[in-house]
């Protein structure tokens, strides 16, 4: 299986590869389109409404631990691999929905009533949004990719330019133009500071900085 938009067949041992435009491999969708936001979405949705009379309906299970239940079996189906996605307004709209119509579940919430989900948030101390845990881990990631040495597949591909020509108008948002509007810094700032562990730690935490609080990238 081959991934690719050209005519060419191409054999191996006599027996032709297959031509697809997109394939799983190791859970992830590959190109990242928005299908793989939508994929893990209903992967976790899923995995959460198995879980729905067993736990999350439960009166004699407490919200503290089925926060823990949520963090530990549900998040990271939803947002396995975040850290290479490059999400568009729309893809973090249908993240933070899944993950607030689980907030309201394991609190036993209906729509219909009017719960702002600041309140929801702080009666389980879930402080950190979805999309901000992507944020953290897709910093720390570009800071291990920053640190690996220069002839690195990592460091060859974050370098490299595989984008076809451009069409007009506005570009398409690439994977690392997502880090300086993480920390408000120009790119060439922030690939100098990922040069140096405990710098990009600390430089990282204390720019980036949204609603909920700062970042912390140690392991």
């Amino acid at each position: 299986m081959i991934l690719t938009d050209g005519d060419d067949n191409i054999r191996i041992d006599g027996e032709e590869v297959q031509r697809v435009n997109e394939f799983v491999f190791l859970g992830s969708m590959l190109p990242f389109t928005s299908k793989d936001v939508n994929r893990r979405i209903a992967l976790a949705s899923a995995a959460f409404g198995r879980l729905q009379r067993t736990v999350w309906s439960r009166r004699d299970i407490s919200l503290k631990l089925k926060v823990r239940l949520y963090k530990s079996l549900i998040l990271p189906i939803a947002i396995y691999a975040g850290e290479t996605w490059t999400l568009r307004a729309e893809d973090t709209r249908r993240l933070e929905v899944f993950e607030m119509r689980c907030l309201r579940a394991i609190m036993g919430i209906r729509r219909i009533q009017r719960v702002t989900n600041e309140h929801i948030r702080r009666e389980l101390n879930v402080n950190e949004t979805i999309t901000e845990i992507i944020r953290r881990k897709r910093l720390k990631w570009f800071g291990h990719t920053m640190r690996r040495p220069p002839e690195s597949y990592i460091r060859r591909a974050y370098w490299g330019d595989f984008t076809a020509r451009r069409p007009r108008g506005r570009p398409p948002k690439r994977w690392k133009d997502q880090i300086p509007e993480d920390l408000g810094l120009p790119l060439h700032r922030c690939e100098e500071m990922a040069l140096n562990r405990g710098d990009w730690w600390e430089g990282a935490v204390r720019g980036r900085r949204r609603a909920r609080g700062r970042y912390d990238l140690r392991p």
